[in-house]
């Protein structure tokens, strides 16, 4: 096979069909818009044999933002292969060859949504995000008493809405755990893809404070995301969304990590439950994102010694420090006699960082190895909340 290199405009037809043969998915106007949408605005990496595209990925730059840092993050989707070239390992050095370009380019972080979280795991990556999902039988969805009135729901075009819903997901806390800052074109995407509707919940001011995108089939309503700011948009939107008990079969809806809500019911036997592995992540920068992280304690002096399978720039021992919000992380050499306080992965300490497990947790699974002194030191300065990610690439 020839060597990997970036697409150029000139392949994206080769790649778009590429990506309906490997993913069995059959071509639309529909597809073709959203699909195209979303690659004029990536890095596209391939690999060819005689002349043909046979494997090929993504890169999409966005930001996020994770509690008030803002990191550059790419997204990979569309790792594929032809059938008759799987299995060689194209798009593991696809994957690398992007690994690469990011860390040259100064990105810090890649999220991506894994067909294989054992598969990804040998570049670096690890389960950060979750989701729950919550399902109704239509007889047995609440009934929502509504204590104040004084707003209202209006069912609205997304396109025609798309602005006021932009500017209020930016605001939430929810999104701002890791979750993207949506560009314009990214919600029109979104829009493209999904066809979904909108409700958007208004106080008696007339002031956006609440919101669900929602999808609708013959047996089924399902809210794929929900932001509210307050009781009454809460309250209010709720009831919306079990109004429809009697147009479906079943209501489903959505949320962003695992946390369970349903002690908030009734009655916790008349849903169904089931929470869903998600999305995975990566460092890919390790110094400007020690660097730049939101320590939320400080941290005495400890070395750390962290191994990436693909970044050899991220591997070594470092010296970690937090001391009245002045980070320090540099590289240390270590003497004949001395270890690192802790040694973990950079799948470990994405895990870590992002709050999904602390590091306690990890050494009580046996998950590492370390000192309990120093695990408890930089638990400290971590961030511990859910993490949380609505998107998909």
């Amino acid at each position: 096979m020839d060597n990997q290199f970036s697409l150029t405009e000139a392949d994206l037809e080769d790649f778009y069909s590429l990506y309906q043969y490997a993913f069995n998915e059959h071509d639309s106007t529909h597809r073709r818009n959203f699909f195209m949408e979303r690659a004029k605005h990536g890095v596209l990496y391939g690999m060819h044999d005689r002349g043909r595209l046979v494997s090929a990925l993504y890169s999409l730059p966005f930001n996020v933002n994770f509690h008030g840092t803002i990191y550059t993050m790419n997204g990979i989707g569309d790792v594929m292969s032809a059938p008759e070239y799987s299995g060689r390992g194209a798009a593991g050095q696809l994957l690398k060859t992007a690994l690469q370009a990011m860390y040259s380019s100064g990105v810090t972080l890649s999220y991506l949504a894994p067909f294989s979280f054992d598969y990804y795991r040998r570049f670096g990556y690890e389960q950060v995000f979750n989701k729950i999902v919550y399902t109704f039988k239509s007889e047995e969805a609440p009934r929502v008493k509504v204590n104040d009135t004084t707003g209202a729901v209006l069912r609205v075009s997304f396109e025609d809405r798309r602005d006021e819903i932009l500017d209020f997901y930016a605001r939430q806390p929810a999104a701002q755990a890791g979750g993207l800052i949506r560009p314009a074109w990214w919600w029109h995407y979104l829009e493209l893809r999904n066809g979904w509707d909108a409700a958007i919940y208004h106080d008696k001011g007339g002031h956006i404070q609440g919101y669900v995108l929602y999808e609708r089939d013959s047996e089924m309503m399902t809210v794929h995301e929900w932001m509210s700011a307050t009781p009454a948009a809460f309250s209010e939107l709720s009831r919306f969304i079990f109004m429809h008990r009697n147009s479906f079969g079943q209501i489903s809806i959505e949320q962003t990590g695992t946390h369970y809500d349903g002690d908030l019911l009734s009655d916790g036997y008349g849903v169904h439950v089931e929470i869903e592995a998600y999305m995975m992540a990566r460092v890919v920068n390790l110094v400007a994102f020690m660097q730049q992280y939101p320590y939320v304690h400080s941290i005495e002096p400890v070395i750390i010694a962290v191994s990436d399978p693909v970044i050899d720039a991220n591997n070594g021992n470092w010296r970690l420090s937090v001391t009245d919000g002045q980070v320090s992380f540099t590289p240390v050499a270590l003497g004949n006699n001395k270890d690192a306080d802790l040694s973990l992965s950079i799948q470990q300490l994405v895990k870590v960082m992002f709050g999904e497990r602390s590091l306690t947790s990890l050494l009580h699974f046996d998950q590492l190895q370390g000192n309990l002194s120093a695990v408890e030191n930089i638990d400290r300065g971590l961030v511990h909340s859910e993490p949380r990610f609505y998107d998909y690439f």
